[in-house]
């Protein structure tokens, strides 16, 4: 499912998750499929795991950072737009000290 997410490929996501894969599965240092989707941007796959997979949408990562703060350090505005819309909370902090706008402003 993380792969499937990564590359972007939707249909296999869908798949995957009407199968019994877990949503909120993870990879190294806990990253999920969603986050690795928002980091690239991979707009059809999200909204899969966010609508039917269920995938928890304030999940954390090894280093407290959400698909959120994955999206908006990575410059991929539309995966913000989705993940806000869909009920991503704006006001956390990683373990950082950084926050979504935070990571939004330092793209320029």
């Amino acid at each position: 499912l993380i792969i499937a997410a990564a590359h972007g490929h939707a249909d296999a996501v869908e798949y995957l998750l009407d199968a019994g894969a877990d949503a909120d599965a993870v990879h190294d240092n806990k990253v999920t499929a969603l986050m690795y989707a928002a980091a690239a941007g991979h707009l059809d796959a999200m909204k899969i795991l966010i609508g039917k997979g269920k995938t928890d949408l304030e999940f954390r990562h090894t280093n407290g950072g959400t698909a959120l703060l994955e999206a908006s350090t990575a410059g991929e505005y539309d995966a913000i737009i989705l993940l806000v819309e869909s009920g991503s909370n704006v006001d956390f902090m990683d373990d950082d000290g950084v926050n979504p706008l935070m990571a939004i402003a330092a793209q320029g």
